[in-house]
């Protein structure tokens, strides 16, 4: 099984067409806690985005959808 680390924009889009269930027979989608958080802020909304975002927490609930711990990046500065 591919194994995808997906970002907002991508899950909101895939399930806006009703991908995922579709996608999630042959990919593992895993987002980080502050995707998640994304999630749960469009959720607030009343509109296509707000209800997909809404779908898409009702498949991290079922655990289609996993939360991974992300090490946070360190930012490197330019040494030029």
């Amino acid at each position: 099984m591919i194994e995808i680390l997906a970002d907002t924009s991508a899950l909101v889009s895939l399930e806006i067409k009703h991908l995922i269930n579709l996608a999630s027979k042959h990919i593992h989608f895993s987002i980080s806690e502050g995707i998640r958080e994304e999630l749960q802020d469009i959720a607030e909304f009343d509109d296509v985005h707000g209800r997909s975002a809404r779908d898409v927490l009702k498949l991290v609930q079922s655990r289609i959808i996993t939360v991974q711990s992300m090490p946070a990046r360190e930012e490197h500065e330019d040494s030029r």
